[in-house]
C-alpha cells in the first residue's frame, strides 16, 4: 500500500470514530458515582491489554482475569482509565484511542461544543477485546494498608475515633494499619464523555494519592488489584440488557 492510500485508510478511521460519545452541552459535566450506585447497579468497560484467550480463565460458573491484561504495573491503578458502560458508549467504540497529552484527550470543562474535525490527530485506534468491571462493588471498596508509624498518623486515627493498631515489618520497623478506599470518578474528556478512571484515596487529607514510589504504596496498589479490582472483571455483565438512565448524565 503506497503513502496516499495509508493516509487515507488512516483519515478514514478517524472519520468514523463514534461522534455519539462527545460531550453535549446538555450533558452533566460530572457524574457522581456515589449517587448512580445507589440507585442502580454500574459497570465500566476498558479495553484489555491482551486477547481474550489470554485475558479471561472460565472457573465454574465464574472468570478470572489474568491481572497483566489490566496493567503492566501496580502504579497503573493510580489514574487508570476506562469508560462508563451503559450509556452511549458501546464495546465497539473501545478500538478508539486517544493519544496520551493530545488535544482530542484533554478534559471536558465549561461545557464547552466539541468539533470532531479539530481534534483528529488525537485517534488512534487499537484492538482489544472487553473488560466490564462491577462499580458496585469496586467503588469505596474498603480496605486497610500499612504505611510507616509517624505521631501525625497516630494523632489522625484518634481523631477519626480509630484505635491505632501498631505492628512491626520485617526489618523491624513500626507500621501503621490505614483505613483505605478505591474510588471511580468521572473524568470527562474533549473526545469521550463517559471516560473514568480509578483513583486511591489518602484518608488523613481525602486527596487522591498521585505520587508513587514507596514500598508501602505498592503494596496498597497490589492489594487493591487483587481483593478489588480483579475479582469484579468479567468478559461481560451480568445483566446483558443493562443501561444507564438517561437522567443520570443529563440536566
Amino acid at each position: 500500500m503506497d503513502l496516499r492510500n495509508i493516509w487515507i485508510v488512516k483519515s478514514l478511521h478517524k472519520l468514523i470514530y463514534p461522534r455519539q460519545i462527545l460531550p453535549k452541552k446538555c450533558y452533566k459535566l460530572s457524574l457522581d458515582f456515589d449517587l448512580l450506585k445507589s440507585q442502580q447497579q454500574l459497570y465500566l468497560i476498558r479495553r484489555s491489554n491482551l486477547p481474550y484467550e489470554d485475558t479471561f480463565e472460565k472457573l465454574g460458573d465464574k472468570y478470572e482475569i489474568n491481572e497483566d491484561a489490566l496493567i503492566n504495573h501496580p502504579k497503573d491503578i493510580l489514574g487508570l482509565s476506562t469508560n462508563i458502560a451503559g450509556g452511549l458508549f458501546k464495546r465497539r467504540h473501545l478500538k478508539f484511542r486517544l493519544i496520551m497529552n493530545s488535544s482530542g484527550n484533554a478534559k471536558w470543562t465549561k461545557k464547552k461544543r466539541v468539533f470532531l474535525y479539530t481534534h483528529l490527530k488525537s485517534i488512534s485506534i487499537k484492538d482489544g477485546c472487553p473488560i466490564y468491571m462491577n462499580v458496585n462493588k469496586i467503588h469505596k471498596f474498603p480496605h486497610d494498608y500499612k504505611k510507616p508509624h509517624t505521631n501525625e498518623l497516630i494523632n489522625f486515627l484518634k481523631s477519626i475515633d480509630t484505635n491505632p493498631i501498631i505492628e512491626k515489618n520485617e526489618g523491624g520497623a513500626k507500621i501503621l494499619t490505614m483505613p483505605g478506599t478505591c474510588i471511580v470518578k468521572h473524568d470527562p474528556l474533549i473526545l469521550n464523555y463517559w471516560h473514568a478512571e480509578f483513583q486511591l484515596i489518602d484518608v488523613t487529607n481525602e486527596k487522591e494519592i498521585t505520587k508513587y514510589g514507596s514500598k508501602w504504596l505498592e503494596t496498597y496498589c497490589n492489594d487493591i488489584i487483587n481483593n478489588a479490582i480483579s475479582r469484579n472483571c468479567m468478559p461481560y455483565p451480568a445483566n446483558l440488557d443493562y443501561k444507564l438512565d438517561k437522567s443520570c448524565y443529563t440536566d
